[in-house]
């Protein structure tokens, strides 16, 4: 933006300009400190979309006994339309005896060992697909009379493909790890975590997550596609009904169902994402400085070709310089009127023409810097900066005999010489 004062311009305007420049500038780098300390302080927020799937695992149940009773877990599944039921006890762990709380009690679990899904009933594979997961738990050392000495039986569900703990190990009362996980899971495992109440059903409807989370902080905030860590969890719902009066177990003793269902096959996929980036932000610095050279460009002009800006057309009382222009530019004619071979004002012309190139096309200080350096590295002496012109380059060519207008051409002046692009005092 910045080029250096024309002689044909007033100081005012110079050191309008340079002040116009410094506030635009200070404007740009303010701007881009806010972005940088934007971009440093971004959260990164999930966005959510739904994808249909033709299958979900079933997940792992893990059941704790706050009680002095043993209890028996069996486990059944449902396929087909017209429900086929099939045992998975092998999937099962017994009750095994520990201390929770400073107090005896046991933990068992369901783990699905053998990648059981949930599948749609329309789907291809609809007869053999699975519907529904009933774990039934009993005690028959429990009667009406001592029921209430049950202090918890309490039973959480988790994701099966990618579970973040060990459920066969894992101890949720107890175990420390269990609050260092993240927050989304330690939540899912709370809001997935019920009591079992006497001689009930609880019907729990399950709903599937995925979120991913991006593995470099520092590729996210960069801008880059990043590769991220998938973790599926679950939601879920419950339903409370009676027992079913059908059921083949003593009307005195203890015993309760969990029903696991997916009502539906749409998985919610939350994808982190990073609202403001170092690349954005280069996009927003770009702009800025974009806006601030039109801004520039309108009030002083496009280049040094084109000086002409709002500041110089209407501001500053410029007439004189105007006219200044008026007077010298005329002595350049595109077509030579006569037949003169008056040498001063071929001088004149010329002298003109030279004017208006070293101020608005040919950066001089530059050309000589180049030619400095040059001879710098051919260790020779320095030459100065006027060559007086030999008397050969002095001939002026032969004017045409008509009086016609004619297309005026004489020979360039001698690029080589340094007295063409420097600047007189």
């Amino acid at each position: 933006m910045y080029y250096r004062r024309r002689k044909t311009e007033p100081k005012a305007v110079h050191v309008l300009r340079s002040f116009i420049m410094i506030i635009l500038l200070i404007f740009i780098i303010t701007y881009s400190i806010f972005l940088i300390k934007f971009v440093a302080n971004d959260d990164p927020v999930f966005q959510s979309s739904i994808e249909d799937a033709a299958e979900v695992p079933i997940p792992n149940i893990g059941f704790y006994f706050l009680s002095q009773y043993q209890f028996n877990i069996n486990c059944t599944y449902l396929t087909g339309l017209s429900p086929t039921q099939h045992s998975c006890y092998d999937t099962i762990t017994q009750p095994k005896y520990l201390e929770l709380l400073g107090r005896p009690g046991s933990y068992g679990h369901f783990i699905n060992k053998k990648n059981l899904t949930f599948t749609k009933l329309t789907g291809p594979n609809g007869l053999n697909a699975i519907s529904s997961v009933i774990i039934t738990i009993t005690s028959n050392k429990i009667s009406t009379e001592n029921v209430n000495d049950i202090s918890v039986i309490q039973s959480f569900v988790i994701d099966s493909e990618k579970s973040p703990i060990d459920i066969e190990k894992f101890n949720l009362i107890n175990e420390t790890a269990y609050y260092e996980l993240p927050r989304y899971v330690s939540e899912s495992i709370t809001d997935n975590s019920f009591l079992l109440p006497n001689r009930q059903v609880l019907h729990v409807k399950l709903n599937r997550r995925i979120r991913k989370t991006i593995r470099s902080k520092f590729i996210g905030t960069l801008g880059i596609n990043p590769s991220y860590d998938v973790q599926p969890y679950l939601r879920s719902s419950i339903q409370s009904m009676p027992f079913p009066v059908d059921l083949e177990f003593p009307t005195g003793f203890f015993a309760n169902q969990v029903m696991l269902t997916f009502p539906s096959f749409l998985v919610t996929v939350e994808t982190e994402q990073r609202t403001r980036t170092i690349l954005g932000m280069f996009g927003l610095v770009g702009g800025a400085w974009g806006l601030a050279a039109a801004l520039f460009a309108s009030l002083f002009g496009v280049d040094m070709v084109r000086p002409w800006g709002c500041v110089q057309q209407y501001c500053c009382n410029l007439t004189r310089y105007h006219n200044k222009l008026k007077k010298t530019l005329p002595t350049i004619p595109f077509v030579d009127p006569s037949p003169s071979q008056n040498v001063k004002e071929l001088q004149d012309r010329l002298n003109a023409l030279e004017f208006v190139l070293k101020e608005y096309v040919v950066d001089v200080k530059h050309l000589e810097n180049l030619n400095n350096f040059e001879i710098r590295n051919k260790e020779l002496p320095l030459i100065p900066n006027t060559i007086p012109m030999n008397q050969n380059q002095r001939e002026l060519p032969p004017i045409p005999n008509n009086h016609s207008s004619v297309p005026y051409s004489h020979p360039l002046p001698d690029t080589t010489s340094t007295r063409f692009f420097t600047s007189s005092n």
